[in-house]
């Protein structure tokens, strides 16, 4: 039987995310069904914004529930206290993106992890999420730079993997990074050539955590995990 893993995008913007972009991580075992909030709003970049679509978000979750969804993905970075909220409404799986990618570079990371956010201006809340988690390491550090793209932008800045590696590459020279989550759904795609680019110059002990891939795949072991129980 095929699950149903419902994506709630918290904005109104085919630019940031298509349903055709989840086709690489469908599978026999789950189908990832994209769904839009419906608000004016075209990115979230302050708490005000967060603020706006925070019950929109809650309802469509609940919605995409009652019709049988397996899982929801709300797909932003930040918490925003969705997941924890939610978790408490529903019966099913509720993520946001960052909490799994957050703690996989923790995991990896010999030295110290950072999150490449799309504006340097995130990182106030970032580092407020991280705090958060009780991380096993404490070996947060925030980045120092950003490419200081919004989230609607990001896909169109045909540039976008040659700023992340200029950043990146600054970190691990000059503040001992050794691995890296992206701190934004619109980074999809680009964690593995990102990490491909990095390993060539600074050798294996480098890792990028993808936080679309880990958390999609997170949800579908999860689901086949409950279905084998």
């Amino acid at each position: 039987m095929t699950r149903t893993i419902a994506v709630i995008l918290p904005v109104n913007n085919p630019d940031i995310l298509k349903q055709v972009d989840l086709q690489p991580y469908q599978s026999e075992d789950c189908f990832f069904e994209l769904h839009y909030v419906d608000t004016h709003l075209r990115e979230l970049n302050t708490a005000e914004e967060v603020a706006l679509v925070s019950q929109l978000t809650s309802d469509k979750a609940k919605d995409v529930a009652r019709s049988g969804a397996s899982a929801v993905i709300i797909y932003a970075f930040g918490e925003f206290g969705f997941e924890e909220r939610l978790q408490q409404l529903l019966s099913i799986p509720v993520l946001t993106l960052g909490a799994q990618s957050i703690r996989e570079a923790s995991r990896v990371s010999q030295k110290k992890f950072t999150i490449l956010p799309g504006m340097i201006a995130h990182n106030g809340f970032l580092e407020g999420f991280v705090s958060g988690m009780n991380l096993v390491k404490n070996n947060y550090q925030p980045a120092k730079k950003s490419p200081e793209v919004s989230p609607a932008q990001i896909r169109g800045d045909a540039a976008i993997l040659q700023k992340l590696y200029q950043l990146a590459c600054e970190e691990i020279e000059k503040n001992g990074v050794d691995a890296f989550t992206l701190g934004c759904g619109s980074f999809i795609g680009i964690g593995r050539p990102l990490q491909d680019a990095l390993q060539r110059k600074f050798g294996q002990s480098i890792h990028v955590v993808d936080p679309v891939e880990i958390t999609f795949n997170f949800v579908k072991r999860q689901l086949i995990h409950s279905r084998i129980n």
